[in-house]
């Protein structure tokens, strides 16, 4: 028992010297590779993880600002349904409202054609709308998103939504007719280039092997 018990007590004390160790020569391996990349990449990788990590994202946060312009959207186009239809008495049903307000939205947020997705919203997958009412909800969703990306587009909002151009700015001079160009005048041959007289004359017709 004396015996086990000392063995066990030297291996704690080598685990306790030997982890130190350990730890150090992992450090400067560590140390050595990261010397090793930075110098062999150079300071101009790193100043441009820097960039796109760091800065560029609190300059522009994609992730934000795509839910700030949509949530900004979707209250446009409650306004745009409330200007329209006036204390609710639109008499179309609260599908087609719905579309109307997600068509209008999603105009703004994405452009496109104005026509409505291939198929519906998952909400509309559930059995219930497997039916003929359920149906004319779908038909009613549609139709009222075509008519939201209609008023979206009558109401030119959609070019605000996106980062100007110059090509886009208001204040660029309007494009003219372009002059026509003027067709070149063909080129003086060389008398070497010319054809020599009879090179234009038919080749003769090929006459018949003896027999």
């Amino acid at each position: 028992m004396g015996c086990a018990g000392h063995r066990s007590t030297t291996r704690v004390v080598v685990r306790k010297h030997d982890h130190p160790r350990r730890v150090l020569s992992v450090i400067f391996a560590c140390s050595v590779l990261l010397g090793g990349i930075s110098t062999s990449i150079g300071c101009s990788v790193i100043a441009d993880t820097t960039r796109t990590m760091l800065i560029e994202p609190v300059l522009f946060n994609q992730h934000v600002d795509v839910v700030v312009a949509h949530s900004r959207h979707s209250a446009m186009a409650k306004a745009a349904w409330d200007s329209l239809y006036c204390n609710g008495a639109s008499g179309q049903s609260p599908d087609f409202e719905l579309g109307f307000k997600e068509g209008f939205a999603d105009f703004l947020d994405f452009g496109g054609s104005g026509e409505p997705p291939a198929i519906p919203p998952r909400r509309y997958w559930k059995n219930r709308y497997q039916t003929p009412l359920g149906s004319q909800a779908v038909q009613d969703w549609f139709a009222g998103f075509r008519q939201g990306t209609a008023e979206a587009q009558a109401s030119g909002c959609r070019e605000y939504a996106t980062v100007p151009t110059p090509l886009s700015s208001d204040g660029a001079p309007p494009l003219t007719s372009a002059e026509p160009v003027p067709t070149p005048a063909p080129l003086p041959m060389n008398p070497s280039d010319r054809l020599a007289p009879g090179n234009n004359d038919p080749l003769p017709a090929p006459q018949a092997l003896p027999d």
